[in-house]
């Protein structure tokens, strides 16, 4: 069972009925609850990224990453941020994850002072072989 199961039905409803304010709202009430969690921040960059702030979805996915690397939902998420598997059905559950997109690595880029994380992703078909 899933720490954050009901959390993460409420959010679905939410986007479902298209109230986003309120998706965002509850989302980041959750994240004040659990600072440290990848679940809430995934929440608000799918919520994010549904009002149409992609960037900031962006920022959010990569602290849900970060918090939680070994995440196949938060893996997921960020593997659809690439164009060639970009289909905005973002996972909620593992169970939303329909196709499996993995990370062969990750690289870190310096932009100035600070460092970004950027993943390398290996095409599923490269393994069907």
């Amino acid at each position: 069972m899933n720490h954050f199961e009901i959390e993460i039905s409420q959010t679905r409803q939410l986007l479902e009925s298209r109230d986003f304010n309120q998706a965002h709202h509850f989302v980041s009430q959750l994240i004040v609850q659990n600072p440290y969690a990848a679940m809430p921040q995934n929440l608000l960059a799918v919520v994010l990224d549904a009002m149409g702030d992609s960037k900031l979805a962006l920022i959010h996915f990569r602290i849900a990453w970060i918090l939680e690397p070994h995440s196949h939902v938060v893996n997921y998420n960020l593997s659809l941020l690439d164009s060639r598997f970009r289909t905005k059905k973002y996972a909620l559950t593992p169970a939303d994850c329909v196709v499996e997109h993995t990370f062969s690595s990750i690289r870190l880029e310096k932009h100035g002072n600070a460092s970004i994380i950027v993943p390398i992703h290996r095409s599923p078909s490269l393994f069907n072989r």
